[in-house]
């Protein structure tokens, strides 16, 4: 139980100290201007850590005179002061908790070691100095002995990002230096440096244009950082100057994991494609052309390689909805899974510090040996809310808090401009789906810890509905032709199985079709109501087209449309429901077909620049895809009496419409029946609001979790 301090003490918390005797309150060893009243409330809530401070006590300590006639407006101004000075916020409360109706408590632990007494600090600040002196003397008499390193101290701080840039499935790029001093983030579309023993950060000039591509990579000597956009892999120092371009990238090459620098500093390693298939690539640290090091790396998302100077090998998860942590050795060739989780980085503690999953909140830290390349116990949680770790080699953890950054559905018109917004801002949405009147759009959002579900937002209206309520995720909803149910896939009985729902009924979600140990979401309804369309994992990595079709007796039977050995997905139906439009890499990109359902015989090419996530206008013969990542496209297609397809027309582009990294089965899109109007997923700053997150620190993060 922590000590209650005394009057006279210097408290220190987090990278506060309060000396309580001088009415000082310092951070990072600076003073902050804090006036007296906002001090006296702070000092009250020191003196009883964790316990309730009534508004009434606080009164009474202030104006002990009781002449103050308007004392609710004085207190709440003093506590908001103080919650300036400290950074805080009532509505996510990091130090002073609001009690309503009773008063305040001080919710951030305070750190002992460092509290003492103010009539006697000067002593022990004397002893200290002595003390530090005589280690020193000794350190430098058996300098060549091997005496064990004395364990650093346990410290923990957060700061705010303004715009904390997250990508699609949550992770924030937040990085450590190797040797503890920096770190390095994305926001605002460039990156930035965070010195430890600074309060400000600095904006690498020339790094603009990171967007959600930017997630940092720092060299092993913490001198440089490599990051990449859209186009090349770059790397610059972490002291400033211009960029240096590694390798330029193609559409086919797009790397949308986390880079990766090599231990020895040579190289720098990179996963690109899509799930559930990816290739591993290679580029030196001196520039050059990207080399393919596994063609087939089984859809991983994230890497970073192991200590272990005498060999590589490399840490990483595969998998969007059930990520796996694995072990992969470039000598043997083995692979080995570890458990589920995702985001991984290794800890010189000897543990594995992982985020839950790719699409989930917390922190975990599996104990495990980089020399045996096994793990030597049980996984254990560390942190609740946190996600996107970064470990240095001192032992420093680095995660952001859980602040889901909120996204906004905007809808636009055929020329690309902005109609306004639909529905309410929401963490993580994707996957929206006009209903077939026009009126609402399902998506797939987070906002809670309990996982995804299925909302439903108002298209003219700020409103938005849970449709779905189980723990677990929920996804890809697809609108029955009546505009009465949505199907989605869901994991809750541990397989990704089929179910629906009606829109306006509190009953439980239909189950209509059970999944094999293949995972399969649907993507289209036909528009008799009689089929959806599916994808389905195949083999070696591979994704099938299939369909259920509603027999006599109302079940559905899982039937496939095309099975090979390519990546084929996101199936839509034509407005008469006799033709399937899909993308497929089958030419080395993706590009869009159109072919008969339900055989897919005769199979036309729609698309003649790359192009993914088909969408029909089922009010009239128009076919809309996104090209090169931004351009929204639109071809005329007849299917009357066989397919007959225009020229491809370029109508607008928008950064919104496709998230590089984002499989097939995440869309970004969706278009009207009428094909009048458009939805797409922003940020919800670009509708004028901001989205504030924090980067928590934790230096010897592993000290408190000892007897694990």
């Amino acid at each position: 139980m922590t000590e209650k301090p005394g009057k006279g003490q210097r408290i220190s918390f987090g990278p506060f100290q309060a000396d309580l005797a001088a009415g000082e309150l310092r951070k990072a060893g600076r003073r902050v201007r804090l006036q007296e009243q906002p001090f006296q409330v702070l000092a009250a809530l020191l003196e009883r850590p964790g316990e309730a401070v009534t508004r009434d006590e606080l009164r009474q300590r202030l104006w002990p005179d009781a002449t103050f006639v308007d004392f609710d407006q004085g207190l709440n101004t003093a506590i908001n002061k103080l919650r300036d000075a400290l950074g805080d916020s009532a509505a996510n409360p990091r130090f002073v908790e609001t009690l309503p109706r009773r008063g305040y408590r001080f919710t951030y632990p305070l750190d002992a070691a460092t509290a003492a007494s103010g009539s006697d600090w000067r002593k022990t600040a004397l002893v200290a100095l002595v003390a530090a002196t005589a280690a020193a003397i000794v350190t430098l008499s058996f300098r060549d002995s091997e005496s064990p390193r004395p364990e650093p101290p346990t410290r923990r701080w957060s700061f705010n990002v303004r715009d904390l840039q997250f990508r699609v499935a949550g992770e924030a790029p937040v990085a450590i230096s190797p040797n503890g001093r920096q770190i390095a983030y994305a926001t605002k579309g460039s990156l930035w440096i965070r010195d430890l023993d600074s309060e400000t950060s600095r904006r690498l000039e020339g790094t603009e244009g990171m967007g959600i591509y930017g997630t940092p990579a720092w060299s092993p000597d913490s001198e440089f950082i490599a990051f990449h956009t859209p186009e090349r892999i770059s790397k610059i120092a972490a002291a400033g100057g211009p960029p240096t371009t590694l390798c330029e990238l193609t559409l086919k090459t797009h790397p949308w994991q986390r880079l990766s620098w090599s231990t020895d500093g040579s190289s720098i390693v990179f996963a690109s494609g899509s799930a559930p298939r990816t290739r591993l690539f290679e580029v030196s640290a001196q520039g050059g052309a990207a080399r393919l090091l596994l063609e087939d790396f089984g859809g991983a998302n994230t890497t970073s390689f192991l200590p272990t100077p005498s060999r590589r090998v490399l840490l990483y998860s595969r998998g969007l909805y059930e990520s796996e942590l694995v072990v992969f050795s470039f000598d043997s060739g083995e692979q080995l899974a570890l458990g589920r989780g995702a985001l991984p980085h290794y800890s010189p503690s000897g543990h594995v510090v992982f985020q839950s999953g790719l699409l989930t909140r917390g922190l975990w830290a599996l104990p495990f040996s980089a020399e045996g390349l096994r793990a030597t116990g049980k996984a254990f949680p560390i942190v609740r809310d946190g996600r996107s770790p970064s470990v240095s080699n001192d032992g420093t953890l680095v995660y952001a808090e859980n602040t889901a950054p909120r996204d906004q559905l905007i809808l636009l018109d055929r020329g690309g401009k902005t109609l306004g917004p639909a529905g309410r801002p929401q963490p993580f949405i994707s996957q929206p789906t006009f209903s077939p009147d026009g009126r609402r759009i399902a998506v797939k959002g987070g906002e809670d810890e309990t996982g995804y579900d299925i909302w439903i937002h108002e298209v003219d209206r700020p409103m938005k509905t849970r449709l779905t309520t189980h723990d677990g995720m929920d996804l890809m909803p697809v609108w029955s032709p009546s505009g009465e149910r949505v199907a989605f896939s869901s994991d809750r009985a541990g397989r990704r199985n089929v179910h629906a729902k009606d829109v306006d009924s509190d009953e439980e979600a239909q189950l209509l079709f059970a999944a094999s140990a293949m995972g399969q979401w649907p993507m289209d309804w036909s528009p008799d109501g009689n089929h959806l369309a599916l994808e389905r994992t195949g083999d070696a990595g591979a994704m099938d087209l299939w369909y259920l079709e509603r027999n006599i007796e109302g079940d559905y039977e899982a039937k496939p449309i095309r099975r090979n050995r390519f990546i084929e997905q996101s199936p839509a139906f034509s407005p008469d429901g006799r033709f399937v439009a899909f993308a497929s890499d089958r030419s080395g990109r993706f590009e869009v077909y159109v072919c008969s359902f339900p055989r897919c015989t005769d199979v036309t090419q729609v698309s003649v620049n790359g192009g993914r996530q088909p969408r029909w206008a089922k009010k009239q013969e128009g076919l809309y895809f996104v090209e090169s990542n931004d351009s929204m496209m639109e071809a005329a297609i007849s299917t009357h009496p066989r397919v007959e397809v225009g020229a491809p027309r370029n109508l607008f582009t928008s950064p919104y419409l496709y998230v590089p990294g984002a499989d097939g089965r995440s869309w970004f899109y969706d278009v009207s029946d009428d094909g009048e109007r458009f939805v797409v997923v922003e940020p919800s700053e670009s509708a004028g609001e901001g989205s504030p997150a924090l980067v928590h620190v934790w230096q010897n993060w592993a000290a408190a979790f000892a007897g694990h």
